[in-house]
């Protein structure tokens, strides 16, 4: 039987998570924005045996990116991506930086059991790895709710918490307040990140979406 005290811990975890979105309502412009246009490259995420999705580099600029996926008739279930690979030139601190982007999508976008996209935002020393299926520090969210194949990390179990831990707009996540099974982690420090940009898919072709990422920032 549930107690009060697990009640009310489990809705004060979910305001705390909530905060991490409210927290900041406006961008922190005295910041500057990362550069985006780099050479995005496509990567298999999670299962690499399927080209489904299909992923689409629909437009780059240097303080944006638009990408779009749309499922493949017959293939299997997988979550491929863009990435690119973003040295900050300086050494950062897990527990005092916070990440900072803006995301939309489409309205004609199609999610569903077999769609869904995603922002998974590395940090690294160096190089990151490329390894499928990466477990290691990130801030890993999407707007949808339930089953992916990009809900890879452990505790997930291919599903993505309530409440979503992306939204429409801005978001501000301080790194410190990242939670393993809901939306990654970052511990000691970090001087490079590497901005995943996922779909997920399957055979239908009807499953697609397309999405943008603007405004990166860490500080």
């Amino acid at each position: 039987m549930r107690t009060i005290r697990d009640i009310v811990g489990h809705f004060t975890l979910v305001a705390v998570t909530m905060a991490l979105f409210s927290a900041c309502n406006k961008p922190n412009t005295n910041v500057p924005t990362l550069d985006l246009s780099g050479n995005w490259e496509r990567s298999q995420d999670a299962n690499q045996n399927s080209p489904a999705p299909l992923m689409d580099l629909v437009q780059v600029a240097p303080d944006s990116v638009e990408v779009g996926y749309h499922g493949v008739d017959g293939e299997t279930c997988d979550c491929n991506s863009f990435h690119l690979v973003i040295p900050l030139n300086k050494t950062m601190q897990c527990s005092e930086s916070t990440l900072e982007f803006e995301y939309h999508t489409q309205p004609n976008s199609s999610f569903g059991y077999t769609s869904t996209a995603s922002v998974s935002v590395r940090f690294c020393t160096g190089s990151c790895p490329t390894d499928g299926f990466y477990t290691g520090p990130q801030f890993l969210g999407s707007e949808q709710i339930g089953h992916s194949n990009c809900a890879f990390l452990p505790n997930m179990n291919n599903n993505f918490p309530v409440p979503p831990q992306l939204h429409e707009g801005l978001n501000v996540i301080p790194l410190g307040s990242l939670q393993a099974d809901i939306n990654g982690s970052c511990d000691g420090t970090f001087d490079t990140i590497d901005v995943h940009l996922q779909g997920y898919g399957c055979y239908e072709k009807t499953d697609h979406a397309r999405f943008t990422l603007a405004n990166l920032r860490i500080y």
